[in-house]
This record gives C-alpha cells, sequence and structure tokens, in this order.
C-alpha cells in the first residue's frame, strides 16, 4: 500500500457567519442568535460568533504578475 502524505489544512477562520434564530420574533436580535459559519458548518453562540466578527478581516495579499509577451508596454 502506498505511503500517502499527511495533509495540514489551515484551520478556518470563520469569516462567513449566519445568524439563524429558533423563534421568528427574534429575529433580527444579534444575542438571540446562533451562527454557522458557512465555510466550514461549525455553530457558534452569539458570544464565541461575536468573537470571531470583531476580528479585523484577514488582508489579501496580491501576487506581483510579471508582465508577459502580450501585454502592453506602454501601460
Amino acid at each position: 500500500m502506498p505511503h500517502v502524505p499527511e495533509v495540514n489544512e489551515p484551520e478556518c477562520p470563520h469569516t462567513a457567519l449566519a445568524p439563524h434564530w429558533q423563534e421568528p420574533g427574534d429575529m433580527g436580535k444579534a444575542e438571540l442568535a446562533t451562527y454557522t459559519c458557512e465555510s466550514c458548518g461549525q455553530t457558534f453562540p452569539y458570544a464565541q460568533a461575536e468573537q470571531f466578527l470583531s476580528k479585523p478581516p484577514a488582508v489579501m495579499t496580491t501576487l506581483r504578475r510579471e508582465p508577459g509577451p502580450n501585454d502592453d508596454a506602454s501601460n
């Protein structure tokens, strides 16, 4: 049997949290909702979700692309 290398997946930052309420009358009250991460599916109570929501968003890094032969040199 071939050796399969272990893959370390990065931990989900839980940046796509969606609120869900048990009762229609509770809708809009953030502290009464549970929050589901749409990326990984984990569910959090308000207090824990608030910690994720209060973090500044991760900064996206841009890869620098070298000009190719079809790029206009005048730009």
